[in-house]
């Protein structure tokens, strides 16, 4: 069973409820049955710049990033698969741009990034094909219930 750990998760107008519902459904949709741990948290854009610029080395703001378990600087425990930061006020744009709610988008990219910790990837056809397949069914299912 995936836990999700969402720092400053209220920002996002998601209850810890509702966090422990996602991440339930997560634990369904790839079959998890171990315990395992991932830490999420919104930061502003000044700080996901800083970060994207040290790790991608691409220094602008972006949505989402996904730290693996065993990246540098990151504690080594076998129940933490990883780490999802997700930029609010680039969430908010995209929420603006797209006509959905905030809390929608943020649902959509820490969902996104979970399934980058899970070797996920969207860089050949066939792999976004399925990531965002996968992704989507997710994602509506959540919605669908609350």
């Amino acid at each position: 069973m995936l836990e999700l750990e969402f720092n400053q998760g209220g920002r996002s107008g998601l209850s810890s409820l509702l966090i422990k519902k996602l991440a339930r459904l997560i634990s369904r949709e790839l079959a998890i049955k171990k315990s395992l741990k991932i830490s999420a948290a919104l930061v502003n854009a000044p700080a996901m710049k800083k970060l994207n610029t040290l790790y991608r080395h691409r220094p602008k703001v972006t949505d989402v990033l996904a730290f693996p378990f065993g990246q540098p600087g990151h504690q080594v425990d076998e129940a933490v698969i990883g780490e999802v930061i997700i930029c609010y006020e680039q969430a908010a744009k995209q929420a603006k741009a797209a006509g959905h709610a905030v809390r929608r988008e943020i649902v959509f990219l820490l969902i996104h990034g979970i399934l980058h910790l899970f070797d996920f990837d969207h860089m050949k056809p066939k792999e976004a094909a399925e990531m965002f397949t996968l992704q989507e069914r997710i994602l509506n299912k959540f919605f669908q219930t609350l």
